[in-house]
């Protein structure tokens, strides 16, 4: 077997695998969330660590008067920045204190 066609074989595996962690029928909801996600760090001129993520929730805790919303907002996040950035933002304490606070984190 050619070891292109392997590695061909391999990358269309790993881009299905990563599709089947978005759910269908929220992914333009997980899409749109990290589009604005990224679209506010390019603005601030900014990369993905701690320090953005915890401005970013502050940011959205305060248009979000709905703990389950920032709560969703955060999982839809964490899912793409894993896949598209490959960074567990659920490392972050910081950011996990703060949604803590905010009483909106039930699980990691």
């Amino acid at each position: 077997m050619n070891p292109e066609s392997e590695d061909y074989e391999i990358e269309e595996m790993w881009e299905a695998g990563c599709a089947s962690l978005v759910p269908q029928k929220s992914k333009l909801r997980y899409k749109k969330a990290y589009s604005s996600f990224r679209k506010w760090l390019e603005e601030k001129n900014s990369t993905v660590n701690e320090k953005t993520m915890v401005a970013y929730f502050v940011l959205r805790s305060e248009k979000l008067k709905s703990p389950a919303s920032l709560w969703a907002d955060y999982l839809m996040l964490k899912t793409m920045i894993n896949l598209k950035e490959s960074i567990n933002i659920s490392d972050f304490v910081t950011l996990v204190s703060f949604l803590k606070k905010k009483n909106i984190w039930t699980c990691a």
